[in-house]
């Protein structure tokens, strides 16, 4: 009998048995794997209006993502988020992201361009997508200022920012370094993104929203061909005619691998349920 170790190809393939896709990567297995999820918004809609002179926020739009299957620390966070019909003035909204039960919270953006309270900040408008994330380059403040009243912010990547109305609003910001500190039991749940109108008189909604998260690297185990974390029982086998056959021990039943190392097709791996 003869056994070979797993040799490096680059390639990949995915086999669909029964209701299961099985991954098959023929790779060095020592390489980090982590998760990225993202999860969709619900409770969308139109933003309510705020109050006369910019100095209280109206009633609030909390859009809900039913956040589960992470593990921490969280590695990666990102915001997508729609604004359909655009939302007049900028300046006005405050957009706040809550995890479960408000154990950690962190602004999005807030009163952009505002300096002080009542300030109504930049008046240019929100329309279309915007994601906001770690590590893009797009100041959200500074493009902010310079677009001119009544024309849009162009959607695309930004840095999340502290609020406005405060000393140093504006300065980009960590969404990541804000959520890290949670446990995977407090990044299960429902999380809020909570978006206030500061002002009276502008009108906007969200159509879609998104909030993509993923958990901390950890080592892949060899061989694990479901994912489980755990490596799973592999036995090598010289059938007849040259062809080796893996059996790999996935409940709820045994799965069987060939390969082609020896037709020197190394991309034609097949497997089935016996």
């Amino acid at each position: 009998m003869r056994r070979r170790s797993a040799r490096s190809t680059g390639n990949t393939r995915s086999r669909a048995l029964g209701a299961a896709t099985l991954w098959l990567t023929l790779a060095a297995r020592s390489a980090s794997a982590f998760t990225v999820t993202t999860f969709s918004g619900g409770n969308l809609g139109p933003i309510p209006h705020g109050t006369t002179g910019c100095a209280a926020p109206g009633a609030s739009l909390d859009v809900t993502f039913q956040v589960s299957g992470l593990g921490a620390p969280l590695t990666y966070a990102r915001l997508n988020v729609t604004f359909d019909p655009p939302h007049t003035n900028t300046g006005d909204l405050e957009v706040v992201l809550f995890s479960p039960a408000g154990v950690a919270s962190h602004v999005i953006f807030s009163r952009t361009g505002a300096t002080a309270p009542g300030d109504p900040g930049d008046r240019g408008n929100l329309a279309g997508e915007y994601s906001f994330s770690d590590g893009v380059p797009g100041d959200w403040w500074a493009t902010a200022a310079a677009v001119a009243s009544d024309d849009s912010v162009p959607p695309g990547g930004y840095r999340t920012s502290s609020a406005g109305e405060l000393p140093g609003g504006g300065a980009v910001t960590s969404m990541v370094a804000s959520l890290t500190p949670l446990s995977a039991g407090q990044l299960t749940g429902t999380w809020t993104l909570r978006i206030r109108d500061y002002c009276a008189g502008e009108s906007g909604a969200v159509a879609a929203a998104s909030l993509t998260l993923g958990d901390t690297p950890r080592a892949a185990a060899p061989f694990d061909f479901d994912g489980d974390g755990v490596s799973d029982y592999v036995v090598v086998r010289n059938a007849p005619g040259g062809a080796e056959t893996w059996l790999a021990n996935v409940p709820p039943s045994t799965l069987v691998f060939r390969d082609g190392f020896e037709s020197g097709d190394l991309t034609s791996w097949t497997a089935y349920a016996p």
